[in-house]
């Protein structure tokens, strides 16, 4: 009996080992890993190198679905998690994936689908099973889906009127290395107080604006501030309208 017990531990150790190394992991991954690089999808497919341990901040524009993937990658077993970059929300997340073999059935690697309603920065962190910055390198590739199903609003796009499409809060370009110009149509009196605020909340440029028949467009040069995300409120007699712009 003790030497059939001595025959199967080295197997129970083995599926031990396996199971640690090929396991399924349904709670999301920390972002303790660290920045690589900007990633600017196009509208095909998308690819880009990362290791397990890194980050990338992946520019996205309102209206799209992103299907992201490791799929193409067979070196080792990995997790995507994608936070949202202002507050640090888990937005999606994927250990082993149904549909990475084609075959319908679990495999090692992982992908996500996210439609967003905002331009915006995605980070996208990339792990190893278990959660490991083991620094091993994998492939990921970006698909951008102008076509998906319809959704409401946009949360930062403003309603004109009931059963009117919603007007665009628009402020390109961004990213920007500092110039920038703010755009909105359809606001309500005389003029319009803009005020840009960093991550900590301190108010760091603040101008008034008149505006024309209802519209505001004006450019703000945010050159000699530190690169970071910022949020642009805008402030009319009777609303408040919030976006975020990526200074770099």
């Amino acid at each position: 009996m003790r030497q059939h017990i001595r025959c199967l531990l080295p197997l129970l150790a083995g599926m031990l080992l396996f199971l640690q190394s090929y396991g399924q992991q349904s709670v999301p991954c920390t972002n303790n890993n660290v920045f690589q690089q900007y990633v600017y999808p196009n509208p095909y497919a998308t690819f880009y190198i990362c290791d397990a341990g890194e980050y990338v901040l992946l520019y996205v524009v309102a209206g799209n679905e992103y299907v992201i993937a490791t799929c193409d990658n067979s070196g080792f077993d990995t997790q995507i998690t994608v936070f949202d970059s202002w507050t640090g929300e888990v937005l999606a997340y994927n250990d082993d994936n149904y549909n990475c073999n084609g075959m319908g059935t679990l495999a090692l690697q992982s992908a996500v689908t996210l439609y967003t309603y905002s331009t915006d920065y995605w980070v996208v962190a990339i792990d190893e099973y278990y959660c490991q910055n083991s620094g091993r390198a994998a492939n990921v590739s970006v698909l951008v889906n102008p076509y998906g199903p319809p959704r409401l609003a946009a949360p930062d796009s403003v309603q004109a009127a009931p059963g009117q499409p919603p007007r665009p809060f628009v402020i390109f370009p961004n990213p920007t290395d500092g110039p920038m110009t703010v755009h909105l149509d359809g606001l309500s009196g005389e003029r319009a107080t803009i005020n840009i605020t960093d991550v900590q909340g301190r108010i760091v440029r603040s101008e008034t604006a008149l505006l024309s028949s209802g519209l505001l467009s004006t450019n703000i040069d945010l050159s000699g501030e530190s690169p970071g995300m910022y949020v642009v409120q805008i402030h009319t007699e009777n609303e408040v309208l919030t976006k975020r712009i990526c200074v770099h």
